[in-house]
């Protein structure tokens, strides 16, 4: 179930090899306690936004892990601590001003419906 989703300013998409950070940030999470075989990592590039002072050198990543309820609160820190050590260290060679955060949500099963289609 969990959902890991990135969302990068178009200027980090140059300077980062999105697929590596996407497969790191997987392994990351997976490797703090995810089921790894099901975690679901995607990536959506911001073509229009205004980061701190909207000089061209500021940058945004925003990671959200959403992760089903039940996890001791020192193990979604240390889940999120994992996949933002890893997001920081693959995302300042970029050479930006980048504003990284990383949050991880509890999502309520009382109203989420998940199904895998198998053909």
């Amino acid at each position: 179930m969990p959902h890991l989703s990135v969302e990068l300013s178009r200027n980090l998409v140059d300077r980062t090899d999105i697929p590596a950070l996407l497969a790191a940030l997987h392994a990351a999470a997976a490797a703090a306690g995810l089921p790894g075989d099901l975690i679901r990592a995607r990536a959506h590039v911001l073509d229009h936004y205004h980061i701190g002072t909207g000089a061209p050198e500021e940058a945004l990543a925003a990671i959200v892990l959403r992760v089903a309820p039940g996890r001791p609160q020192d193990a979604l820190r240390a889940i999120g601590e994992a996949v933002r050590a890893r997001a920081a260290a693959l995302l300042a060679p970029a050479g930006l001003h980048t504003h990284l955060t990383v949050e991880v949500q509890e999502v309520s099963q009382f109203a989420a419906f998940r199904e895998i289609l198998v053909p």
